[in-house]
């Protein structure tokens, strides 16, 4: 008679007692982030118009500078105020320590939930750009790989 183990292990390495007893297996996200012109005009986010109007006039100069470079990109996401700075954006102290504070705010939020990990980053800049699909992506093209975000080239 042959023993069969109870320990039967799924495709992500969790096994099915594991998944019984509440262990939630690890999830992998491709994410997609498409950074575009506009403003839809409905939130003010409690920014005073004249900063809204000075963003509006200086977002060409701002998309020219994202999409030169995808590490720019990147930066964007993850510091979006520090980043206008770099790209020459000028604005007032005030009005970049309040974007500041709404970023930071909504900072907690943007945070991937235990167990969840990012396995690709995909960026594009522009209106009518695409973000390059999971499977085709190049860094050339605004692709963050999931080796490369630990520091493996």
């Amino acid at each position: 008679m042959s023993k069969q183990s109870t320990k039967e292990t799924k495709d992500n390495g969790t096994t099915g007692i594991e998944m019984l007893a509440g262990v939630i297996p690890p999830v992998h996200v491709n994410l997609i982030v498409q950074i575009t012109p506009g403003h839809d005009g409905q939130e003010s986010h409690g920014l005073p118009t004249a900063t809204i109007e000075s963003l509006m006039a200086q977002e060409p100069k701002l998309l020219k500078w994202l999409a030169s470079n995808h590490n720019h990109q990147v930066g964007f996401i993850a510091d979006p105020v520090g980043s206008l700075a770099k790209a020459g954006i000028k604005l007032p102290l005030e009005a970049l320590a309040t974007l500041r504070r709404l970023h930071e705010d909504k900072a907690a939020a943007n945070v991937l939930p235990p167990g969840v990990k990012l396995a690709s980053l995909s960026t594009s800049v522009g209106k009518d750009s695409k973000p390059v699909p999971k499977g085709q992506a190049k860094e050339s093209q605004g692709s963050l790989r999931h080796s490369r975000a630990k520091g493996r080239k």
